[in-house]
């Protein structure tokens, strides 16, 4: 199995040397425009217009009574329109949503050292012939 080594005999550095200086720099020059987005926090009038849409977009789909109420009606309205359950299911979805994020946390993430462990001081390189072994 032929090694590459990091320096060329004449001192300069290889691609993959290279590649990685690269990377890096790329890296540096993004890493700023990433902490260039100020949050603004929500007013008071923007809270309460947010939820006023929320409650009108949650009550628009109710079908009109179209006879009298029964009692068995009334239970299917009440469980089918409860607000309470449908924060509940909400709230389970967006946990749910929450889960996968932290587990993709845990996945390995991007490693910028290129697989570049040490750095030898010296300056030789050496090789094999394909031929004679």
């Amino acid at each position: 199995m032929q090694t590459l080594s990091v320096h060329s005999a004449n001192g300069a550095y290889s691609r993959p040397r290279r590649v990685r200086a690269l990377v890096l720099g790329l890296l540096a020059m993004a890493a700023p425009a990433g902490c260039a987005v100020q949050p603004r926090p929500l007013t008071p009038e923007q809270t309460a217009l947010r939820v006023e849409t929320d409650l009108a977009r949650l009550s628009a789909n109710r079908p009109v009574l179209d006879g009298p109420l029964t009692l068995h009606g009334a239970m299917a309205r009440a469980l089918a329109h409860n607000l309470d359950a449908r924060v509940e299911a909400m709230a389970q979805g967006l946990a749910m949503r929450q889960l996968e994020a932290a587990r993709r946390a845990l996945a390995p993430g991007l490693s910028a050292r290129y697989g570049v462990e040490t750095r030898s001081n010296d300056r030789a390189s050496s090789s094999r012939s394909v031929r004679t072994g």
